[in-house]
């Protein structure tokens, strides 16, 4: 879970924008291109894969997983019809030109 440190930490679940759900598994340091980082590493839950998001960037890339009551809202929000763009007798568009 989460330390003083930062928000996220081992164990805390969160959103890959690339590759969906996934839970922090561990944390490591790697070395890439002479310099030592720290990484979390993601274990994907939709496939298998593991992906290492550099810990200082990981809020720039890492989103937190929503509350089931904000998924509610979101997904009535996406069932919904967009305010005015449909005609209310049913007709697909309003458009009209004139020729001459």
């Amino acid at each position: 879970m989460a330390t003083k440190k930062g928000k996220y930490g081992v164990g805390d679940k969160v959103v890959h924008p690339q590759h969906g759900a996934a839970t922090i598994a561990k944390k490591v340091k790697q070395e890439f291109d002479g310099e030592k980082k720290d990484y979390f590493v993601l274990d994907i839950a939709t496939e298998q894969l593991t992906v290492m998001v550099p810990v200082d960037k990981f809020e720039e890339v890492i989103r937190p997983v929503i509350s089931k009551n904000q998924a509610r809202k979101v997904l009535q929000v996406l069932k919904s019809e967009p305010p005015g763009e449909r005609d209310p007798t049913g007709a697909a568009g309003t458009r009209c030109s004139t020729r001459r």
